[in-house]
């Protein structure tokens, strides 16, 4: 598994869009269409790849504050969404939440 950071889902957006079609609860506010327009500071779009196929990833907003950076699920903030989540294929559960904490615990944001 390949994590990739990006600030917009661009070409990457209706292979994440199937990713949510299939979740359990495949809520409205993981769509691409919703995360592109609501994000407030920095969007960070933490993709896992396996080879060149997108498994799921986790959407984030960045900000600073007081100097510490600060990570939240894009989008949460005043109309508080629910269903926030990573996103992941079936069968990738484990690995791909494996990825995001990796990426997470280096710090390379």
């Amino acid at each position: 598994m390949e994590t990739t950071v990006v600030d917009r889902l661009g070409a990457h957006a209706s292979a994440w869009d199937r990713l949510v079609d299939d979740l359990p609860v495949p809520s409205p506010f993981l769509r691409s269409w919703w995360l592109e327009s609501v994000a407030v500071g920095d969007p960070r779009f933490v993709l896992v790849f396996d080879r060149d196929l997108l498994v799921g990833g986790l959407a984030l907003q960045r900000s600073t504050k007081a100097g510490v950076e600060l990570l939240q699920f894009l989008g949460s903030g005043p109309l508080e969404p629910d269903h926030l989540d990573l996103v992941a294929a079936r069968g990738s559960v484990a690995d791909v939440t494996a990825a995001l904490r990796g990426w997470l615990d280096r710090g390379d944001r």
